[in-house]
């Protein structure tokens, strides 16, 4: 009887021995998968980082690849930082000018003087007949005209084209062949309609 006993005894204590050793086992286990886990999550968050210091944006889940840009307009199949291109109206630089001529663009210019009040009354309007354009190809510059902030290269301009009055509108093509001369004033309807018109 005693020798049952001390063998049950025995048995109980290996069972229990057993039991700790295999939840000692699954904790390590759960331990090293959790480290795993964490270190897996690491390298994601790593990878991301570097993506976006890279300039890359995953697509968000679930939109099919498209991207949002910083607009907020879809776009499939797209770099992060195009953007949609829209006609413009700057202040002239001859770099810009030659990089408008070599894409072919058609060329707004307007000679423009800083103490003329019917230069600043065309400025706010042509601004936005270039806002309501829709056609990419055309581009428009604000061409100093004997003012203070005028230019050699500016002069250059207005000597090529006849420039004799500020407040003048002269449109060019890619080859800088005057498509369109005129002193007179436009609203932003008629910066539309006329370059709408000549634009290609």
């Amino acid at each position: 009887m005693g020798g049952r006993l001390f063998l049950g005894i025995a048995m109980i204590a290996l069972l229990l021995a057993s039991g700790c050793a295999q939840q000692k086992g699954d904790a390590a286990l759960a331990s090293n998968g959790g480290v795993a886990a964490a270190e897996n999550a690491k390298g994601i968050a790593m990878q991301k980082s570097a993506d976006a210091l890279a300039g890359k944006e995953a697509p968000a889940q679930g939109d099919g690849g498209k991207i949002n840009d910083s607009a907020g307009v879809m776009k499939t199949g797209s770099k992060p930082g195009d953007a949609m291109q829209k006609p413009s109206y700057v202040p002239f630089t001859k770099a810009k000018y030659e990089t408008a001529k070599a894409e072919g663009k058609t060329i707004f210019l307007e000679f423009y003087a800083n103490w003329c009040p019917i230069c600043a009354s065309q400025k706010p309007k042509l601004e936005q007949g270039f806002r309501e354009l829709k056609n990419p190809n055309i581009t428009g510059f604000q061409v100093n005209y004997k003012d203070s902030e005028t230019d050699t290269d500016e002069i250059a301009l207005a000597k090529k084209f006849g420039i004799t009055y500020q407040h003048t509108h002269v449109v060019v093509d890619g080859r800088e062949k005057v498509l369109l001369k005129s002193g007179e004033s436009w609203s932003p309807g008629d910066v539309v309609q006329k370059l709408g018109a000549l634009g290609g």
